[in-house]
């Protein structure tokens, strides 16, 4: 009886290796994985649509906005709204947690912005469609730095997706700096407007094009001009850049409008 119980015993365990072994081999289908993206302009589209993403999770969270409280024109007297309410009277508790969550976001939309930074020129595209995804990635990176840097002041500067968790945080001025490089590099990309849908719709851009990048550039301007930079000699570049964008609206090539 023994003497039949081993052989099976010994497939038993040669069949259990083999499933281990098929079962522990990864085949991440449907996952962006690094190595192999990006293959085509779906790939990259899709990629660009995930930055999006993110981008609408955080500008349609009024939670994700709430340091804008601490703006002298906005109440928020009802006790329901307690955790805006500690923003609106500069009396952030440690325990509200709306000072985590615009932390979160935004770094969740640097983190999609930095895979496309990363990545895109590796896609079989045209030049224009790879400086397209590119300046969304820029633009959208620049975006988030310049809020977590007023609202938190020095904080870690992140510009690929490498894990390291000896990262410090940056000087304000290193931050800034890198929001400028950022928009410029953007404005060097992007179109002035786009001809085709998701890009645009009922007349409007729904990519971040030249402009949009130009009119962040003049606020990022205005913020190192300010407190607690006191860099001024940007007031004259602000308004250089601003008076340019207004030109242009005028001439048609922009549509902004008030």
């Amino acid at each position: 009886m023994k003497t039949n119980i081993l052989p099976i015993l010994l497939l038993s365990c040669s069949t259990m290796a083999v499933s281990c072994s098929d079962f522990l081999t990864e085949d991440p289908k449907g996952q962006m994985v690094q190595e192999n993206y990006f293959g085509s302009q779906s790939e990259l589209d899709g990629a660009v649509s995930v930055l999006m993403a993110q981008v609408q999770y955080t500008l349609g969270d009024a939670h994700a906005l709430a340091p804008n409280w601490l703006g002298d024109d906005i109440t928020a007297q009802i006790s329901s709204k307690d955790v805006f309410k500690e923003f609106d009277i500069f009396d952030v508790k440690d325990n509200n947690n709306d000072t985590k969550i615009p932390w979160n976001k935004n770094y969740s939309i640097i983190k999609a912005a930095n895979f496309i930074i990363s990545n895109a020129e590796k896609t079989p595209v045209s030049e224009e469609e790879i400086n397209i995804a590119l300046g969304q990635g820029y633009f959208w990176r620049a975006v988030a730095y310049l809020k977590l840097v007023r609202w938190y002041g020095e904080v870690p500067l992140i510009l690929s997706n490498d894990i390291d968790f000896n990262i410090g945080k940056s000087s304000i001025e290193e931050i800034y700096e890198r929001i400028c490089n950022d928009l410029k590099t953007a404005i060097g990309m992007l179109p002035e407007s786009y001809n085709s849908e998701p890009r645009i719709s009922n007349g409007l851009n729904n990519y971040a094009n030249k402009g949009a990048a130009e009119a962040v550039l003049v606020a990022a301007y205005m913020a190192r001009a300010g407190y607690p930079l006191n860099q001024t000699s940007y007031y004259a570049e602000a308004a250089t850049l601003a008076a340019s964008i207004i030109d242009k609206t005028n001439k048609g090539t922009y549509y902004y409008q008030l």
